[in-house]
């Protein structure tokens, strides 16, 4: 038992023992942005004086990519013992989790270590925009809207979403153009291929201060030291439209909190290096104020906490309301930043979300964006996915590709659609086959109702019921009575179990009373084709693959599938003339993943209902035999759930089950 004694109080010894040893190795940085960013650079100053205090070098890993999210992810799997830690910002700890779906928590899955800087965006522009001031800005926005560019460094990046805001407190409208960083934004701007920017204070200060752009405002209360000629945006006519991002490094979580403290420690002590502030400054960043930063033992609400045997603590005293986001440095010179402070600096996290969904929807697409459809290439359906993917493309500058995932009656495309990523890059083109389906499928892994987001839609495809001409039916009332004094003699055909020809045939069967075979087969092609061989005797086919035998005589129409007629074909009387409730079209349109933002859905809903006003696009449609649609999304997801309700009556009256 005496071997075993300090067993309890082991895993705090070699806590404490751990802390006190370390570093005994060098410590990576991860810096998630490119070398000479401004991450890059504050990395290298700090790096290099917190090398003196930790008595171990400090490497600097520049992991760039996906938003900064790769660098951040990979210290969130680190190992949790004080040797990665990542230079982290507002953009990758605010704004990615409010954008992107991440592997990783921001908030759960690090320890915070220590505040390094803050810095502002200032409203900039080129030398020739047509104003003097920031009242003189917005006043001409208005005046001409849309018809200034703002550049930005990236969807969703801080200089995208200050812009974003500056929309809104102001009521003006410009166009975004997303590069590939603020470094080639900013020359753009120089160059005067852009007219503004919201650009750090580290990438804009040179150049106005070079006098190759000129300043409107800086977003503070107060006026920056390095540039104190410029106003702030209270003085120049904003009061209010405050915005600042800020530098820290976190830690994985876990990471013992003795060793968050020693490396707190060496920041700080690298923060009151003169030298350092000196370089911090010149890059347009601001040490944090010491009022920011509170001493545990000075904290009027510090109570210190009791031991269990009774006695006075040991422990260092720490306040509930200032419990350190920062670990606490113990020590004359130590400084801690309270959670409160912190979470000041994010501040805007609350209101991030609706703010951040605008401005994705504003720069939408930015990415080549991907259309699946669930049937081969070289159909009508595909046709209609290339057709709408090639206007997309033209209108909005990115690439709307056609990925072709057939199998289970659209399930496998369906099934790929939901799973993706709710971020308008991954479309489907439905059809009324998803609706049906819903009640066809036993054990589907997804409710097409609900996990979609109806966008728009492009087209109603209506069917025709023709016959082969050898049979003596000349109407549809000729028709039902031929066929319920001849029970199974007449062979109807199918292009499959839970075809839109199945289902045209299950609804007339249902509504007329009557008894005919029905022939399934692969396909549509082989259906008509045994038809004009007089195999089979009906067929309930589209109008596109039945007009021109209609028309050489071939094939008999006695009506079209539709409640009214239909212009390409005026003499043929519409079933519901005979059967009053009949009524069956397939629809084809665009559905996303649900809880895609509603501004891409709107987005993407006006500029496929644009096309629909479009002769070149009418006239596709008509030549496929079908009319054009044009829904809002509202009315779309109406229309999915109606559909779904009316086939699945039928599918399940008929006892239809996919094979």
């Amino acid at each position: 038992m005496h071997l075993a004694a300090g067993a309890a109080a082991l895993p705090a010894v070699s806590r404490i023992a751990s802390a006190e040893a370390h570093p005994t190795r060098p410590i990576t940085i991860i810096v998630r942005f490119a070398a000479g960013g401004p991450s890059d650079v504050l990395g290298r100053i700090l790096a290099e004086r917190m090398r003196v205090s930790l008595g171990q070098p400090v490497i600097i890993d520049n992991v760039v990519g996906a938003a900064g999210s790769i660098g951040v992810g990979r210290v969130a799997r680190a190992a949790p013992g004080g040797y990665t830690l990542v230079m982290a910002n507002w953009s990758t700890h605010v704004a990615n989790g409010a954008l992107y779906t991440l592997p990783y928590d921001v908030v759960k899955d690090f320890e915070p270590v220590a505040l390094a800087t803050t810095n502002t965006f200032v409203i900039v522009a080129t030398k020739s925009m047509p104003a003097d001031d920031l009242k003189g800005l917005v006043a001409w926005l208005k005046a001409n809207p849309d018809k200034a560019s703002a550049g930005t460094a990236g969807v969703g990046n801080a200089t995208h979403i200050v812009g974003v805001l500056f929309q809104n407190v102001t009521g003006t409208r410009f166009q975004f153009v997303p590069y590939r960083g603020t470094g080639p934004a900013m020359q753009d701007l120089v160059a005067g291929q852009i007219d503004m920017m919201f650009a750090d204070t580290t990438t804009s200060l040179p150049h106005v201060g070079s006098g190759a752009i000129k300043a409107y405002a800086v977003m503070l209360k107060s006026r920056l030291q390095s540039a104190p000629d410029i106003p702030t945006v209270d003085e120049a006519g904003l009061p209010r439209l405050h915005f600042f991002g800020w530098f820290a490094l976190f830690a994985p979580k876990g990471t013992p909190k003795g060793l968050i403290t020693r490396v707190n420690e060496a920041l700080i002590d690298a923060l009151a290096d003169p030298a350092v502030g000196q370089r911090v400054a010149a890059i347009g960043m601001e040490v944090p104020p010491r009022d920011q930063q509170t001493h545990p033992r000075r904290s009027p609400h510090c109570r210190k906490p009791r031991p269990r045997n009774g006695g006075r603590s040991s422990r260092r005293p720490m306040s509930k309301e200032n419990s350190p986001l920062v670990a606490s440095v113990w020590g004359a010179n130590a400084m801690k930043l309270p959670r409160r402070t912190f979470l000041h600096l994010a501040a805007g996290a609350a209101a991030l979300p609706a703010v951040s969904r605008v401005a994705w929807a504003q720069a939408y697409p930015s990415r080549p964006v991907r259309i699946i459809s669930g049937f081969p290439p070289g159909g009508v359906n595909d046709t209609y996915a290339r057709l709408i993917g090639q206007w997309l493309s033209e209108r909005l500058g990115q690439q709307f590709f056609v990925e072709n995932r057939p199998g289970a009656g659209g399930n496998i495309a369906a099934e790929t659609l939901v799973r993706a990523a709710p971020d308008g890059y991954t479309l489907l083109l439905a059809t009324s086959a998803d609706a049906w389906n819903a009640t066809l499928y036993d054990n589907l892994k997804f409710n097409f109702i609900h996990d979609v987001a109806a966008v728009a839609t492009i087209s109603r495809a209506p069917g025709v019921l023709v016959v082969h001409p050898s049979l003596p039916s000349k109407s549809v009332p000729e028709l039902i009575a031929y066929a319920k004094s001849n029970p199974g003699k007449i062979s109807v055909a199918s292009a499959g179990i839970g075809s839109a020809p199945h289902m045209y045939w299950e609804l007339f069967r249902s509504l007329s009373g009557v008894d005919m075979l029905h022939v399934p087969y692969r396909g549509g092609g082989p259906a008509v084709t045994d038809l004009l061989a007089d195999q089979v005797q009906a067929y309930f086919g589209t109008t596109a693959s039945s007009i021109e035998y209609i028309r050489a005589g071939k094939l008999r129409p006695l009506a079209v599938t539709t409640a009214t007629r239909l212009a390409v074909l005026p003499d043929i009387p519409a079933l519901a003339e005979f059967l009053p409730t009949y009524g069956a079209s397939i629809f084809v349109g665009i559905v996303a993943p649900r809880d895609t933002p509603a501004e891409i859905i709107s987005k993407l809903n006006q500029e496929i209902n644009l096309a629909l006003a479009d002769s070149k696009i009418t006239r596709r449609i008509a030549e496929l035999g079908d009319a054009p649609l044009s829904l809002s999304s509202s009315e779309f997801a109406k229309l999915i759930t109606d559909e779904t309700e009316k086939w699945g009556k039928v599918i399940r009256a008929a006892h239809v089950k996919a094979e």
